[in-house]
């Protein structure tokens, strides 16, 4: 015979709860009294919570609660309690999926989740368990109305103190409520996606929690466009979000289709044909920057360049913008930074090296390494581009003779504490010191003593570590002393990245291979 869940019976302190809030609905210390008991039985650590939630929300609990939060809406302990009842009832039904268990609950206690969130709560366990409540009433296959909850819900990111658990949280839930047209306009009106996408951008967190929340930002935004919610300044954040969490495939993959939802392969040409023809600083340019920026993050429109012809229309975008740097520099530079992404991309397929050699790129984009030297944004998408063309050996001969690493090596000394500049650079140094020819180069720029100061920073970051030991590596051999490395630090450096990247096999093997180098 098969066994099923056995059926278990409530507490019987439920009813008693129950009655209580009931009865004292407008009557807030007696209230409270009640609600906080009943909060109790529907805690997780109560074996019965469950039933519990489920026993109380038969017997007629949720119309007091109601009229409770929207009495009382002002009183943070009683909104975390209200919370906890709802979550938990919520908890149940998705676990049962009984149609008239879900239709109830997503009557009655809808309305109080949206007056939870429209009375700002700053508790955090309230704001999880409202945002948990929505999640499970869209597993459980209804949804609430996303409109309602959308502009509260937002506020939350205004706030000084939220956390990444509970950003996180309020991110999946606002992706539930974008799916909907009238969810997606509300969300427009309270301010689109700018509160939120800028506190993407401030935190910087690259945690599993802190990309997973990156993830549910680009849902909302993928959903936005669909409903024709967004606008260019969208398109400028998502950008500036790609660039920084460009390590993270998972988000990546994310904001490639917000992106794509948002442009059309139709404004390619468009696009490139602007960039040439416009004048730089002129709004149709603006646009045309702001568009190809997102398009070089679309990895279904670098097979569209290649089938048009146009690597060698980018090549020349380049080279048209160095001769006018003095016209306009910051826009030259921003036109430089948004083609060199599309040309890194290009080039991350090894079939499009050859047609990016052929059109003269790595004279162009070594060329323009030695006019952005002001501009890290620029110089961190030409380092992006030259990655692969420099992986290659043949092609390293050119790379030296334009001096190309006496310009990014102090640029990498210099600028080593930011993050986004030194792990750029230092993937090239990397892709660079594969090459004899190319160590000769680095080390009559210093590259052994910079790669060994450079280890020492951003010991968290797993990619920027294992390209600048990998580097130090390769260069180690050809030293007849290694006095200088251990001046700026290169031994420390190691075993610093070493303690913090203990668990990442890939560093840890360099890291070892490079400490056997030293003893030799």
């Amino acid at each position: 015979m098969a066994i099923g869940k056995v059926k278990r019976n409530p507490d019987a302190g439920v009813a008693t709860a129950v009655q209580s809030v009931i009865q004292h609905q407008t009557f807030k210390r007696m209230l409270l009294f009640g609600l906080r008991s009943l909060s109790d039985f529907c805690a997780p650590s109560n074996q019965l919570y469950r039933e519990n939630a489920l026993d109380a929300m038969e017997r007629g609990v949720l119309a007091a609660i109601q009229t409770a939060v929207t009495t009382f809406s002002d009183d943070d302990d009683l909104m975390l309690c209200a919370a906890r009842v709802i979550w938990a009832m919520s908890a149940a039904v998705r676990e049962e999926m009984d149609p008239a268990h879900i239709s109830r609950l997503h009557t009655e206690a809808s309305p109080i989740a949206v007056a939870i969130v429209n009375s700002s709560p700053g508790d955090p366990q309230t704001i999880e368990d409202t945002m948990n409540f929505v999640e499970n009433l869209n597993i459980a296959g209804a949804p609430i109305d996303g409109a309602s909850l959308a502009g509260g819900m937002l506020s939350i990111f205004s706030k000084a103190s939220v956390q990444m658990k509970t950003a996180k949280r309020v991110t999946a839930a606002l992706a539930i409520a974008a799916e909907s047209a009238e969810g997606s306009t509300a969300l427009y009106n309270a301010g689109g996606t700018s509160i939120l996408l800028t506190y993407c951008l401030n935190q910087g967190d690259l945690t599993d929690a802190g990309v997973e929340m990156i993830e549910g930002a680009f849902d909302i935004v993928r959903h936005m466009a669909v409903n024709q919610c967004t606008d260019g300044s969208t398109l400028n954040q998502c950008i500036a979000l790609m660039d920084k969490y460009r390590e993270r495939k998972s988000a990546v993959a994310k904001g490639s289709a917000a992106l794509a939802a948002m442009i059309g392969p139709e404004q390619l040409q468009k696009c490139l044909q602007t960039l040439k023809s416009a004048s730089a600083g002129s709004p149709e340019y603006d646009d045309a920057l702001v568009t190809l920026g997102s398009m070089s993050y679309i990895s279904s429109f670098t097979d569209e360049i290649v089938k048009a012809g146009g690597i060698p229309l980018l090549i020349e975008l380049i080279n048209s913008g160095l001769s006018q740097m003095e016209t306009n520099p910051e826009k030259i530079y921003s036109m430089i930074s948004g083609v060199a992404k599309m040309l890194a991309r290009i080039a991350s397929n090894p079939s499009n090296v050859d047609a990016i050699v052929a059109a003269g790129g790595v004279a162009t984009l070594c060329t323009a390494v030695s006019y952005c030297t002001e501009n890290m944004d620029a110089l961190g998408a030409l380092c992006m581009a030259l990655v692969p063309l420099t992986s290659r050996e043949s092609l390293a001969h050119e790379i030296v003779e334009y001096q190309t690493f006496a310009t990014v090596l102090p640029i990498l000394y210099q600028n080593v504490e930011s993050s986004e500049i030194a792990s750029l650079a230092m993937e090239l140094v990397d892709a660079g010191s594969q090459h004899a020819e190319i160590q000769e180069h680095m080390l009559l720029n210093q590259a052994a003593e910079i790669c060994s100061l450079c280890c020492q920073y951003h010991t968290d970051n797993a990619a920027y570590q294992q390209h600048a030991i990998s580097a130090l590596n390769r260069l180690v051999p050809r030293l007849s002393t290694l006095h200088n490395v251990s001046e700026y630090g290169g031994i420390q450096g190691v075993t610093a990245s070493l303690a913090a990247n203990v668990n990442n096999e890939q560093v840890c093997l360099v890291a070892v291979q490079l400490m056997d180098n030293f003893s030799q």
